[in-house]
């Protein structure tokens, strides 16, 4: 997705397919090679992974 900066607190586009990640609240994507978490109930990462 290029073009997209996202930061801790930004929020995702409902285009970004969110993934789920077993036992834990939290959805990720893969953003510009970078791992994000993502709130669902507000689509705002919560977490970026270098």
């Amino acid at each position: 997705m290029l073009g997209l900066e996202l930061g801790v607190g930004s929020t995702v586009p409902y285009t970004v397919e969110l993934q789920t990640v077993p036992d834990v609240q939290y959805r990720y994507a893969v953003v510009n090679d970078h791992t994000v978490l993502i709130d669902l109930g507000t689509r705002r990462v919560v977490q970026v992974i270098q």
